[in-house]
């Protein structure tokens, strides 16, 4: 706790000599005024080190309202700096997202949708122009229309398609609500090939993933399906479960993940009891340095069990199990709640997943030539 306590400590001081912070929350104060506030919180605060979350609370309340007292910047402002020290203290992909840097976030979100935007306040945007044929545009969302994010309030995996927007058109009778689309899909046909290998590219795991991909190997074995190509690449995760029960699907039994946190609900060791269920097709695995989390855990539990050969280049190497929340001032808080580790006890973090063929300039002929040779080991 002192730890983040000081973590938060630093990431306030440096607000503190920041012009922008300056002008933003207190623009007629002296350079006196922010020199003595400066001096008062190293001399106060420099050397504390609370023990318990009751103590780090009751000090940055006492802080706070110091602050808004010399300076009169509000308590919540100081609040959200030590906010984002400590969770930017925690590891490395635990954070805190400003307002600003949340709203670009949902921004290329919606621009996924059909929206181009330009931003004109918190999570309000003007629509510069529609995508023909785009879900925006059946949406009936027009150039010119003004934009307001509605965020769902419920913890979330992903931050940016939950929720609704607001419409305002000009002239026009007044807001309308809008509900965001779900997740597109996130399996995608590739290509089948007539000598029967498909190539197929999942672009995120989302907790349709599973579905989507049956649907798509029923049809291709009914085409005379014989290998089949994943392509992983550019994959950034998402949902945990989803990659695991894509492992499932081709691991009869055996060890898929080990996950460990503080939270003794999050140790668990996933298992595959698929038994006479899992598909036996010859499985090559696309993968490179944008293959991340979830994507690690498939492409990890194949290769240790020699499931599938993989391709490609070391993925990213995110061995985390994250939860977004949305917070009062309109950014998110992300923090980790487990580690991830591979079925030999190995973890991902930093490591990531290393190929059995390293082909980082033409991995996906590289592996139709594999399929084609099948099997590529005794």
């Amino acid at each position: 706790m002192a730890t983040l306590f000081r973590l938060g400590l630093e990431e306030l001081e440096f607000a503190l000599r920041e012009d922008v912070f300056r002008r933003a929350y207190a623009p007629l104060a002296t350079e006196t005024q922010w020199s003595t506030v400066l001096a008062e919180l190293r001399a106060s605060w420099g050397n504390a080190h609370p023990g318990h979350v009751d103590d780090a609370r009751s000090a940055v309340r006492t802080i706070a309202l110091s602050i808004q007292r010399s300076l009169g910047i509000k308590p919540s402002v100081v609040v959200m700096e030590f906010l984002c020290g400590a969770c930017n203290g925690l590891d490395e992909h635990s954070g805190y997202r400003s307002p600003s840097e949340e709203q670009a976030h949902r921004a290329i979100w919606l621009s996924s949708i059909g929206l181009i935007l330009e931003p004109i306040g918190t999570d309000m945007w003007l629509v510069e122009r529609v995508a023909s044929g785009s879900w925006a545009a059946d949406a009936d969302i027009r150039g010119g229309d003004r934009l307001c994010f509605r965020p769902s309030t419920e913890p979330r995996d992903d931050s940016t398609s939950s929720g609704e927007i607001e419409v305002e058109s000009p002239g026009g009778s007044g807001i309308r609500r809008v509900k965001l689309p779900p997740p597109l899909p996130s399996v995608l046909e590739d290509e089948f090939h007539m000598d029967g290998i498909g190539v197929v590219r999942i672009s995120s795991f989302q907790p349709t993933t599973p579905v989507e991909f049956d649907r798509l190997l029923a049809r291709w074995r009914m085409l005379g399906l014989k290998a089949l190509v994943i392509d992983l690449r550019g994959n950034p995760g998402g949902s945990l479960l989803a990659a695991i029960q894509l492992a499932e699907r081709f691991l009869p039994s055996g060890t898929l993940l080990i996950t460990q946190g503080q939270n003794p609900a999050f140790n668990r060791t996933w298992e595959s009891h698929s038994g006479l269920l899992a598909v036996d097709l010859p499985l090559i695995v696309l993968i490179d340095g944008e293959t991340a989390s979830a994507a690690e855990v498939l492409a990890g539990a194949l290769k240790e069990h020699q499931r599938a050969r993989l391709v490609g280049s070391p993925t990213f190497g995110k061995g985390t199990m994250q939860h977004v929340w949305p917070i009062a001032d309109g950014g998110t808080l992300r923090l980790t709640l487990a580690r991830l580790f591979g079925p030999r006890g190995l973890p991902y973090q930093g490591l990531g997943v290393i190929p059995d063929i390293h082909e980082p300039l033409r991995p996906k002929e590289a592996a139709l030539d594999l399929a084609r040779s099948w099997p590529p080991w005794p």
